[in-house]
């Protein structure tokens, strides 16, 4: 049998103190155990040579709904640009 780790859609703007919620008055305690948390467990996989994968939701405007596209207008940014 062969395994890897997949770590799904932890992205930088909401889970990085340097992203678009840390910058907006830090991360909330949960989600700081929760990063510690998935970093320790991508640490123990490498050290056993274990395949780490991540997978992220992309945004453009080639991708997003039109629903999708009118919430970014709406917040005054361009479709697919980065919050």
């Amino acid at each position: 049998m062969r395994s890897a780790l997949i770590v799904v859609d932890v992205q930088n703007d909401f889970a990085h103190p340097a992203g678009w919620v840390g910058r907006r008055g830090g991360l909330p305690p949960s989600t700081q155990a929760a990063v510690a948390r998935i970093n320790a467990l991508i640490d123990a996989a490498r050290l056993t040579r274990l395949p780490v994968y991540y997978v992220r939701v992309e945004h453009g405007p080639e991708v997003d709904a039109p629903s999708y596209r009118a919430r970014y207008a709406a917040r005054g940014f361009a479709a697919g640009e980065l919050l």
